[in-house]
């Protein structure tokens, strides 16, 4: 069970019930009056940013935010929401590594395109295709057209 920050240096269990009851506090306090939850103490942050979201529908809240509020609170215990975390991460991770993969060999092609003119065309192309998805934010159609620049 997560413990709770009381003092400077000391901490208290917390309980399961103490974590519903923060929850559904947040959630009424969120249905009610539209006030964001907390920095989020209790709730990990898949729950926190469901009742962020319910509560920026205020006034007219959605019946379709509130199940999802719950069950990103069910999912804090069965282990969902550690999951989309992680798979996220990973892909924001392999994202970042594309891109910076991907600026390396532009760079490295500029470089060479300067001191060889004798480049092939079909090179060329390739390199101002993947140049353009870049720019676009479109990696996973690089990936998909020009296997020499690996996914991860």
């Amino acid at each position: 069970m997560p413990r709770k920050r009381v003092g400077c240096f000391s901490t208290v269990q917390v309980t399961a019930e103490d974590i519903r009851a923060d929850f559904v506090r947040s959630l009424a306090v969120a249905i009610n009056t539209g006030q964001h939850p907390p920095t989020p103490d209790l709730v990990d942050n898949c729950t926190h940013f469901a009742l962020w979201a319910l509560a920026d529908s205020y006034p007219d809240i959605d019946a379709e935010l509130i199940d999802q509020a719950w069950l990103a609170y069910e999912g804090q215990f069965n282990g969902v929401n550690r999951a989309k975390e992680k798979a996220e991460g990973d892909a924001q991770i392999a994202r970042m590594n594309g891109e910076e993969h991907l600026s390396q060999l532009l760079s490295d092609f500029a470089h060479t395109k300067r001191g060889n003119q004798r480049r092939t065309e079909g090179t060329s192309r390739t390199m101002l295709f993947a140049a353009s998805c870049l720019a676009e934010g479109k990696l996973e159609r690089l990936y998909s057209r020009a296997p020499m620049f690996p996914a991860s």
